[in-house]
């Protein structure tokens, strides 16, 4: 293989300027390269819904797929994308990452699987609202907590919820504001993440202060490191973090014991608990990580925060290689 073997590269567009171009374009544009180099053609598919069977027919010519699409984008999801992608991985394109993949590690039930790894946090779920309803009180009793939608990006959804003498003080990871609710005024915020099957995830509350390291993989593999800063936030205790991202390459001495940790430790069982063999990991990946402090009994120094699959932008300047070189194993090129 190689030489004529296209690989689609495919990104969603802005459907209110359906042939304008999106900053995919530019941020994408050493990957294409990277497989150029390999001897691959690179094959860039904007998709959107309305143009669905363009990229349906795009994806036919295309031996394998690399994909950055939100959950959550515009009021839009992946429901129509997914299923294209399904279809073509049943006709033999190779997929990263999978839908179903995605389905496993990329939303934030793993947090709730996985909790019992050094990398886990005291987490719950709730499959239903009357579940919620029936057991969040005793445990925001006990401490501030975060709720997550179980699919979603860019902080939509997520919240720290605290007790305060019979009402809540809520902040939101999307914009930072702090609100008073009453109980009745929490149910309503988080009834939406239940809607068509939905859950939400529980997860004890760390403090921001040390900022977020992500941690970038390719299959199985820790291919570099970023660092964001918490987000400045008038006083208020911070929660969300800065968008700038100081990039570190993956053998950064300062991140050797968490690098160490995912190798040795964590990826193994975490396929293991999420049934995914090294082969259906995606070909670009990152694990967000808050610094909790120092490392307790069967805990980390790190907390995971959530698993990004479906889009991960920006990466480190290995990860175009990377990708490419999997694909190339991939190919049996």
């Amino acid at each position: 293989m190689g030489g004529s073997t296209k690989i689609a590269v495919m990104w969603r567009g802005d459907w209110r300027s359906p042939d304008a171009p999106t900053h995919y374009e530019a941020r994408l544009r050493p990957v294409m390269e990277a497989l150029r180099a390999a001897h691959f053609k690179a094959a860039p598919i904007v998709f959107l819904e309305e143009r669905a069977e363009a990229a349906r027919e795009a994806l036919r010519d295309c031996a394998g797929a690399l994909v950055w699409i939100n959950p959550l984008a515009d009021g839009r999801d992946r429901t129509v994308v997914d299923a294209l992608l399904r279809e073509a991985a049943g006709r033999g394109t190779w997929v990263s990452a999978h839908p179903d993949v995605i389905a496993k590690m990329g939303v934030k039930d793993v947090l709730f699987t996985t909790r019992a790894l050094g990398w886990g946090s005291d987490t719950d779920r709730y499959d239903d609202l009357a579940d919620f309803r029936a057991r969040f009180p005793a445990k925001v009793d006990a401490g501030p907590r975060v709720l997550k939608p179980h699919r979603g990006n860019d902080g939509q959804g997520v919240m720290k919820v605290a007790a305060r003498g019979g009402a809540f003080s809520v902040q939101f990871a999307s914009d930072d504001r702090v609100d008073g609710l009453s109980w009745e005024g929490l149910v309503e915020q988080v009834t939406p993440a239940f809607a068509n099957g939905g859950r939400l995830i529980d997860q004890e509350f760390h403090a921001a202060g040390q900022g977020m390291v992500r941690c970038y993989l390719s299959f199985d593999r820790v291919i570099g490191f970023a660092r964001q800063a918490p987000r400045a936030d008038g006083g208020r205790p911070a929660f969300a973090m800065n968008s700038a991202k100081t990039m570190f390459a993956s053998d950064e001495p300062a991140f050797g014991n968490l690098r160490e940790s995912m190798h040795k430790d964590w990826i193994p069982a975490a396929k293991a608990l999420l049934g995914l063999e090294t082969a259906m990991l995606p070909a670009l990946w990152d694990a967000d990580f808050l610094v909790r402090g120092r490392a307790s009994a069967g805990r980390s120094a790190f907390a995971l925060c959530e698993i990004n699959v479906s889009c991960v932008s920006p990466f480190p300047d290995a990860a175009p290689i990377e990708i490419a070189n999997a694909v190339r194993r991939w190919a049996g090129a």
